[in-house]
């Protein structure tokens, strides 16, 4: 499954920050599964780098 925006966060400084999800009524999946959570900075290329499941940096070509 290819990565999905979840949405825009204003974060204002470089610290430890807490990310909670919440399921939602009448969903009949109950399985999250997440790989990575990733926060780029909105100037940045938003498609480079990729990850691989190993851990490996892809840099854009």
């Amino acid at each position: 499954m290819p990565g999905k925006l979840a949405g825009v966060a204003d974060i204002k400084t470089t610290d430890r920050h807490w990310v909670r999800f919440t399921a939602l009524r009448g969903n009949q999946n109950n399985n999250l599964n997440i790989d990575m959570i990733h926060f780029i900075p909105i100037d940045d290329d938003q498609n480079y780098p990729r990850f691989h499941p190993t851990g490996a940096i892809f840099k854009r070509p």
